[in-house]
């Protein structure tokens, strides 16, 4: 007897989903997973048919491999603060409580990889979120899809996913080589990626003459995968499988200073803002610590929301108490794309990611900068 035919009313539905998609994307099996981070976790993402899916998934669902999940729609602790309202947070409360009786990890982080479910080489995965799964891929060496929510979950409590798509060695070769002649620092690494998506749309990058901070390539990556289908990229000299993309022969594209002014210029929708969102992705600890000292440095003029992990604002409690100390707030458990911001208005950010979702998802206009001239601007 199989899970198709013997499994809980979840696991059977798990089971027809995740072979299902193997049947579409011609998987010549299931593969055995050791990890799984969950999208759909955010009320205000998934709204009230995903609220009731989730409750009677998790009656009879149980993982059977580590998993973490995504941001929510506010923080669990100060959702009052953010001016969320009782009855939104009543509902996400009741996601809160499906994730947690199937065992899964209350993480609501898309930074997995910087608060423990860090895969290594070579491992197959189940990822959701986009920005998670291009660094699990690029970064780790780690092997996964683009999964939506209900496939990640699905691949949680059966322990397996499709082999098909970037589990395949062949899917992980480069299809473009990347030329970067400006010295690329700080936020730019974000207007990079995004630049690099649009002009790309699909295959696997291949990059050189650039460096940078796992905090960079994380901002870099997350646009990427956010302007384009592109869920991997190869760095020269740095990512595991650099040596065996197979890059000699490629197309070249060329990136220009221009190319990266032009970039910007388009992702900016208002001259000033009322608020400075950090945090998409959410913050690491060193990120956390960099933006404790830059408002000590620039004391900033407008509000300051810090979104992050709760895992991470432990390991770096000194700078959210120093951030606060300058006038900022610390959010934690949900970022500014997926939480219900209270009124429309104008925000500036350092993200390229935010830049694209907030006008979408939040109806918010978008200021979008260097960290240093966001605190020392605005309305």
């Amino acid at each position: 007897m199989t899970l198709l035919e013997a499994g809980t009313p979840a696991e059977r539905k798990a089971m027809q989903l995740l072979v299902a998609l193997g049947t579409i994307y011609e998987a010549d099996r299931l593969v055995p997973v050791s990890s799984v981070h969950v999208a759909g976790a955010s009320y205000a993402i998934v709204g009230e048919a995903g609220r009731r899916f989730l409750m009677d998934f998790s009656a009879t669902a149980q993982v059977r491999v580590r998993t973490t999940v995504n941001p929510l729609g506010m923080d669990t602790e100060a959702w009052q603060a953010m001016g969320i309202s009782p009855d939104f947070a009543a509902r996400q409360a009741d996601i809160v409580e499906a994730y947690r009786r199937i065992g899964a990890e209350e993480t609501w982080s898309c930074i997995p990889y910087q608060i423990g479910n860090r895969p290594g080489l070579g491992d197959h995965v189940a990822w959701a979120e986009s920005s998670a799964v291009v660094f699990a891929n690029s970064m780790l060496g780690a092997r996964t899809n683009r999964e939506g929510g209900p496939s990640a979950l699905a691949s949680a409590v059966i322990g397996l996913t499709p082999n098909y798509g970037l589990h395949l060695p062949i899917h992980r070769e480069a299809t473009v080589r990347v030329e970067v002649e400006p010295d690329i620092h700080g936020y730019e690494f974000s207007v990079l990626g995004h630049h690099l998506g649009r002009e790309i749309m699909r295959g696997v990058p291949f990059l050189e003459g650039i460096e940078g901070s796992e905090d960079a390539w994380k901002t870099f990556g997350a646009a990427l995968a956010t302007s384009s289908d592109i869920d991997m990229f190869h760095v020269k000299g740095l990512t595991p499988e650099w040596e065996s993309a197979n890059a000699e022969g490629r197309p070249t594209l060329r990136v220009r200073q221009e190319d990266l002014d032009r970039a910007r210029e388009d992702l900016v929708t208002s001259d000033t803002y009322g608020v400075v969102a950090f945090g998409c992705p959410q913050l690491s600890p060193r990120e956390l610590a960099e933006i404790a000292g830059l408002m000590g440095d620039h004391p900033p003029r407008v509000p300051v929301w810090v979104f992050t992990s709760r895992a991470a604002a432990d390991q770096a409690a000194e700078a959210v108490r120093q951030i606060e100390e300058h006038g900022g707030r610390v959010w934690t458990d949900t970022c500014p794309e997926v939480m219900p911001w209270p009124e429309e208005g104008d925000v500036g950010t350092s993200s390229a990611k935010a830049a694209v979702y907030l006008p979408k998802l939040c109806r918010q206009r978008v200021f979008l900068g260097p960290p240093e001239e966001l605190l020392e601007g605005g309305a």
